[in-house]
C-alpha cells in the first residue's frame, strides 16, 4: 500500500516537491529470478502495461497520452523534451487538475466539517497497536506533524501524510516542477487551452468514502512498510524510467503482502478498492470529457502513469471506444 498511497498523494501535489535522490535500492532488480518472473507474469495479464507515450486515433481526432510522474527528477529531462515537443502539434491540453484546483481540494479537506477530523471516531492510538502507534508517531514527527494532532485525523489522510519518504519531503525546490507542471507551464506559455479532467468533489468523495476499517488496514500496511520507504520509492522511480507502469501496481501488491500485517486476501481487497475508486472511476469520468471534445482536432492528455494500463485504464477504454492505439518512443 505504500506505493499506492504515495501515488495517490502525488496526484494532488503542485509538482514543486523535489524528488531528491533517495539512498535506496531497486527492490525489483534485487529480486530472486523466480520471484521477478512471477511479478512479470502478473503484470503481463493486464493490457497496456508498458509504455508512457501513446497516440490514439479516430478519423479527424487524435490524442497523445502521456503517463506522468508528479515529482521532479532530473533523469526525466529527455522524456520531458519529447513530450513538450508535441505541444506544437496540439490545439489543447488535458491534465488531472491544475494548481488552483489542487489548492481547492486541500482547502475542502481542511475546512469541510467532518472530513479532516471525523466526528465520533476513536483516536489512532485506540485503533492501532502500541508498536504501530510508536512507529507512526516517529514518522509523523519526521514530517513535522505532532502525533497528538494526527491521532484525531482521518486515517486515510494520515496515510497520505506519511506516504512519501522523508528524502522526498525534505525540501521544496523553487521553480522546479514535476512533468505535469512542466507541461502545464509550457502549454500556458503557448496560449494553449488547458482543461482539468478531475471533478474535485468526486475526488473528495472517493478519498473519504472508505469504511473506517478499510482506512485503518491501509494505514497499518503503510506503517509496516516505513523501513522500506526509500527502497520502495527508488524502485518506483526505476520502474517509471523503464516505462513499466503496471509493474508498479503489481509490485505494490507484492510489497504489501510481504509486510504481513493483514491477510493476502485483504491486501487484494484493498488494492481492488483503490483501483476501482481512485483509478477506474476517475478514468471513466475523464473518458466522458475526452469523448465530448470537439470531433476534430488534436490534444495532449497528461495524467499519472498508473491511469494508462489495466483493463480499466484509459488506453483500454479508448480502445473500446474505437480509437486505434500506437505506442510512441520517448527518446
Amino acid at each position: 500500500m505504500r506505493l499506492i498511497a504515495c501515488l495517490l498523494l502525488l496526484t494532488f501535489t503542485t509538482g514543486r516537491l523535489n524528488a531528491e535522490p533517495c539512498q535506496g535500492q531497486d527492490l525489483v532488480a534485487a529480486m530472486a529470478p523466480a520471484v521477478r518472473a512471477e511479478l512479470q507474469r502478473e503484470t503481463a495479464r493486464d493490457p497496456y502495461g508498458e509504455g508512457l507515450l501513446w497516440q490514439a486515433d479516430k478519423p479527424g481526432h487524435r490524442l497523445y497520452l502521456f503517463g506522468t510522474f508528479h515529482l521532479y527528477d532530473p533523469r526525466f529531462a529527455a522524456m520531458q523534451e519529447t513530450v513538450l515537443s508535441l505541444l506544437a502539434k496540439v490545439d489543447r491540453v488535458y491534465v488531472e487538475s491544475q494548481q488552483d484546483e489542487a489548492a481547492d481540494l486541500q482547502t475542502k479537506i481542511t475546512t469541510t466539517p467532518g472530513v479532516m477530523f471525523p466526528e465520533d471516531q476513536p483516536t489512532l492510538p485506540e485503533m492501532l497497536s502500541e508498536q504501530e502507534w510508536a512507529h507512526l508517531s516517529g514518522a509523523l514527527r519526521a514530517r513535522g506533524m505532532p502525533p497528538a494532532l494526527a491521532s484525531k485525523i482521518a486515517p486515510w489522510l494520515v496515510n497520505l501524510t506519511i506516504a512519501l519518504p522523508t528524502c522526498v519531503q525534505a525540501s521544496v525546490v523553487k521553480g522546479r516542477k514535476g512533468l505535469d507542471g512542466q507541461i502545464t507551464a509550457e502549454a500556458a506559455a503557448r496560449a494553449l487551452p488547458i482543461q482539468s479532467l478531475d471533478d474535485i468533489d468526486l475526488v473528495l468523495a472517493i478519498l473519504t468514502g472508505d469504511a473506517l476499517g478499510t482506512q485503518i488496514n491501509g494505514l497499518r500496511v503503510t506503517i509496516a512498510g516505513l523501513p522500506q520507504a526509500e527502497n520502495a520509492f527508488v524502485t518506483m522511480q526505476a520502474q517509471y524510467l523503464r516505462e513499466a507502469h503496471r509493474e508498479i501496481w503489481e509490485f505494490s501488491r507484492h510489497l504489501s503482502k510481504q509486510a504481513g500485517v493483514i491477510a493476502p486476501e485483504e491486501v487484494d481487497a484493498l488494492l481492488d478498492e483503490v483501483e476501482s475508486q481512485m483509478m477506474a472511476a476517475r478514468n471513466r469520468h475523464w473518458l466522458e470529457t475526452l469523448l465530448a471534445a470537439p470531433a476534430k482536432g488534436t490534444a495532449l492528455v497528461a495524467v499519472g502513469a498508473l491511469h494508462l494500463g489495466g483493463a480499466s485504464g484509459l488506453l483500454a477504454l479508448l480502445d473500446q471506444a474505437g480509437y486505434q492505439l500506437t505506442r510512441l518512443p520517448l527518446h
